[in-house]
């Protein structure tokens, strides 16, 4: 859902920027290319997000960085009578959408398939009257307006039958679709039908789509005049006795045509227009492209910004505090900063996703283990961010930290609480020891300060920093304590919003 809402945004965004500039005094033609580039940048933006670095999640290490972290040190706690979340009905009614969504555009899909379809039939139903080149010039008895279609490299030239009354109007219009031709009118009439498919509900489209065709008519009015491969006057006399004679407001799908919509007014600003025709001004123009390429990199970097971010009031609306029993949970900026994190960085995102999957395998285990010591089932949320719940061997030669398992401990730690670390055997794998020997570890922390905020900071830095810092400092605040002892690594912000996402999940979608 995500992309959808970028891309439509971005096509919003590009929309009103084109079509401001249409009202710009440069040429017709110069207004139709500066469609073309801000259509492709709208296009190109979701590609280009891709190109945005983004770090990766990094599992906790166990050495100490100088570059200090600043924490917000005012807190709010979560009231009791807060709204609960129904995980499985979100999460299956987002799905839903999805699903929804891909379907109406998949039916969208084949209606510019049928609609292109019925344009050729009608095609085949006009009368062949000469081959110009690769062009096919045609004829019906049909009241309708000069048109010219084009499919991959076959064109099409309609002219109604009433035109063959005047051989010199015949011709006129014959060069104004050729024109359309040359221009490549058709293929970007189809893009844009393309585009509109699959963002069919957006307004400002249908706007620049209908701002587009009619700077397509003035360009290809320009382009004839100013070649002066036409008589502007019998060029005009021509276009008001279309205007006159046509019946159909509309033309066949994909089509470029010399008159449609509200014929008459748009003959008249036409003509009107060709009696003051703006030369190419290759100066504004390239001020227009460099002021498209600013635009479209500020949209690049706009657009990959998390949209829709938790706020500390949602998420009140979304926690219920009585669901995570004795765990400590908190909302202050750095557990919201974490937690968007996980929501909105999409390698953060990835990680979270296969983290929430292995955890159905461990819950039950993790949960009893816990309860055995007295403890939360939510502490596996430190089991989370340390490990992903994967079993990861000893990264030594990697990182920094040397720990080892689902828990991640390092050797020393390890052989502390009962687990054999040597050349043969290393039990920081054997996932129900080490989850013993996690819980006998946080519950010790747990009952030396009495405070499970400072077992999860003394299980990350050691509980003998925890309390040489706290000694230091001077506080049983652990965020003051952070903010202070200037740790680098937010773990306990980062714990808290882990344990958020283990109890629901469905704010990942």
């Amino acid at each position: 859902m995500t992309w959808y809402l970028q891309l439509n945004l971005a096509i919003g965004l590009f929309g009103v920027l084109s079509i401001f500039i249409s009202n710009c005094n440069i040429s017709s033609r110069q207004k139709v290319k500066t469609h073309i580039m801000l259509l492709l940048f709208s296009i190109l933006v979701l590609p280009a997000i891709q190109f945005i670095p983004e770090e990766g999640y990094k599992y906790p290490k166990r050495d100490f960085l100088q570059t200090p972290m600043k924490v917000a040190t005012q807190t709010i706690n979560l009231t009791q009578d807060t709204i609960k979340s129904n995980v499985s009905a979100t999460e299956y009614g987002s799905y839903n959408l999805s699903y929804f969504l891909f379907l109406i555009i998949l039916l969208m899909f084949f209606r510019l398939v049928w609609k292109t379809y019925t344009t050729l039939q009608d095609i085949q139903k006009t009368f062949l009257f000469k081959h110009i080149g690769h062009v096919n010039l045609r004829i019906t008895d049909k009241k309708l307006s000069p048109y010219s279609f084009s499919l991959f490299n076959k064109s099409y030239i309609v002219l109604p039958t009433f035109l063959l009354h005047d051989k010199e109007y015949f011709k006129l219009a014959a060069k104004h679709e050729i024109q359309h031709i040359r221009n490549k009118d058709t293929f970007w009439i189809y893009i844009f039908e393309f585009i509109t498919t699959i963002c069919f509900l957006n307004p400002i489209l249908y706007v620049w789509k209908k701002q587009f065709l009619l700077d397509q008519e003035f360009a290809c009015d320009e382009t004839l005049i100013a070649q002066k491969k036409v008589s502007p006057r019998a060029y005009a006399t021509c276009l008001m006795q279309v205007a006159d004679i046509t019946s159909s407001h509309t033309l066949p799908f994909g089509t470029a045509g010399m008159a449609w919509g509200q014929i008459k007014p748009q003959i008249l600003r036409r003509v009107l227009q060709m009696k003051k025709i703006t030369k190419e001004t290759k100066s504004i123009f390239r001020i227009i492209i460099a002021i498209s390429l600013i635009f479209f990199t500020a949209s690049v970097f706009a657009l990959h910004s998390p949209i829709g971010e938790l706020t500390k009031t949602e998420l009140q609306k979304i926690i219920n505090t009585k669901d995570f029993n004795a765990f400590p949970i908190e909302i202050n900026d750095q557990v919201l900063s974490e937690l968007n994190r996980f929501l909105s960085n999409s390698k953060w995102k990835a990680y979270t996703k296969k983290s929430l999957n292995r955890y159905k395998d461990h819950a039950a285990m993790i949960s009893s283990a816990a309860a055995k010591y007295n403890l939360p089932a939510e502490i596996a949320a430190i089991a989370f961010i340390e490990s992903g719940f994967e079993n990861l061997p000893d990264r030594s030669k990697s990182i920094s930290s040397t720990g080892a398992g689902m828990w991640q401990f390092i050797p020393e730690t390890a052989k502390n609480y009962g687990l054999r670390v040597d050349s043969q055997i290393d039990e920081r794998l054997d996932i129900p020891k080490a989850t013993d020997a996690a819980m006998r570890y946080l519950a010790s922390n747990s009952s030396k300060f009495k405070d499970l905020r400072f077992a999860m900071m003394g299980y990350y830095l050691g509980e003998d920093r925890v309390q040489k810092d706290m000694d230091k400092f001077g506080t049983q605040d652990p965020w003051a304590l952070i903010e202070k002892a200037e740790y680098k690594t937010p773990y306990l912000a980062r714990a808290m919003a882990a344990s958020i996402l283990l109890k629901y999940p469905n704010l990942l979608n």
